[in-house]
């Protein structure tokens, strides 16, 4: 079978030995390009998780794999895009939630604190894996974090004050989550203008 790794033609058995050296040249070949794993293409047919796996179960038919890489930097500014989006589409939905906070809650109301941690821990670990990748964002991000926040949101919750869980959304967290907004959108802007200057 044939395998392209970013443009390289490589030519492979298909079996699990050849296999096995196609996962093996692809790492060599992400660390020595400072890039990531893009896309798996198996004849024409893109394959989002479980590449080994599914490559082996189609084993005797494959003709092509076509492995696409992302630069670092291109990944990162696209992290940083994600944020801004993700977040401009959060902020007024946290909004929202700090209103039922102080009307009442609901039932609806649970599953959105629910969508409200996870969303938290997304940004949390894109933050942490943007700052592994790229050190210099570093200090862009050293103010974020909402551990004080949920703590006290938590706390918030177990004493069933819902005027102060509204609160700490309103003031607390939304600042947090503008502010972290206004900083990745200048980082990505400051990456941009780098970019363009060299």
């Amino acid at each position: 079978m044939e395998a392209w790794i970013a443009e390289k033609l490589f030519v492979y058995e298909n079996d699990e030995s050849g296999i096995e050296q196609l996962f093996v040249d692809i790492d060599v070949f992400l660390e020595k390009s400072d890039s990531f794993l893009d896309a798996v293409i198996v004849d024409g047919t893109e394959v989002l998780e479980n590449h080994e796996e599914y490559i082996l179960s189609h084993i005797n038919d494959i003709k092509r794999i076509d492995i696409l890489l992302k630069s670092n930097k291109q990944f990162i500014r696209e992290l940083h895009a994600s944020i801004d989006e993700y977040v401009t589409r959060a902020l007024p939905e946290l909004d929202k939630l700090a209103t039922e906070f102080y009307q009442g809650t609901t039932a609806d109301t649970w599953g959105k604190v629910g969508q409200l941690m996870e969303a938290l821990a997304w940004i949390h670990q894109t933050l942490q894996f943007i700052v592994w990748k790229a050190p210099s964002f570093k200090t862009v991000y050293s103010d974020f974090s909402l551990e004080e926040e949920l703590s006290m949101f938590e706390q918030a919750l177990k004493e069933k004050d819902y005027v102060l869980a509204g609160d700490i959304i309103q003031y607390d967290i939304i600042t947090k989550i503008h502010k972290l907004q206004v900083a990745s959108k200048n980082a990505l802007d400051e990456e941009v203008n780098k970019n363009a200057l060299s």
